[in-house]
């Protein structure tokens, strides 16, 4: 029965991030630039693995470290030029903007900012809120504005959901 479960789960995540790709790339310059530029940077990305843990001769592996590098940045440069064509930005930009927009609005109260020696607001913000009358139990807390933060969950991560 599990397994049917993670089936499912596995198949919604497929389907939401297929119709979000094809939602993005739905200019023909920015699909033809990815039908190019994907493979490239896959293949650049193989030829950098290949080279740093195959042992080779030095000659083809630094032959296949460079090719690597530039399969890398010309298969990213084509993506971009895409998204740059249709008007949006790169799905890798977007998910590097949404967690850390979920770190920042989480850092405040977590372990790590405590052991870099920040405080923690949310013990200053529980006491005002006892005062009020409300708990601050629940999923998230309240920042500085009032307005309440969620909790950063093994699902926030997850880039084709919203924010």
């Amino acid at each position: 029965m599990k397994n049917r479960t993670g089936i499912r789960r596995v198949s919604k995540a497929v389907s939401r991030f297929t119709v979000d790709y094809m939602r993005r790339h739905r200019h023909p310059v920015n699909a033809a630039l990815h039908i190019v530029g994907v493979p490239a940077a896959f293949y650049g990305f193989w030829l950098l693995l290949k080279s740093l843990i195959s042992p080779a001769s030095p000659r083809t592996q630094g032959t296949n470290l460079l090719t690597g590098i530039l399969c890398v940045i010309f298969g990213y440069l084509l993506q971009y030029l895409g998204h740059r064509s249709q008007g949006n930005e790169v799905g890798e930009v977007i998910l590097i903007k949404k967690v850390g927009r979920r770190l920042k609005a989480n850092m405040s109260g977590t372990a790590i900012w405590q052991l870099l020696g920040g405080s923690d607001p949310r013990s200053k913000s529980a006491r005002v809120d006892s005062h009020k009358g409300s708990s601050s139990s629940g999923n998230g807390h309240k920042n500085g504005n009032g307005h309440k933060v969620p909790s950063l969950t093994s699902h926030s991560l997850v880039w084709w959901r919203k924010a």
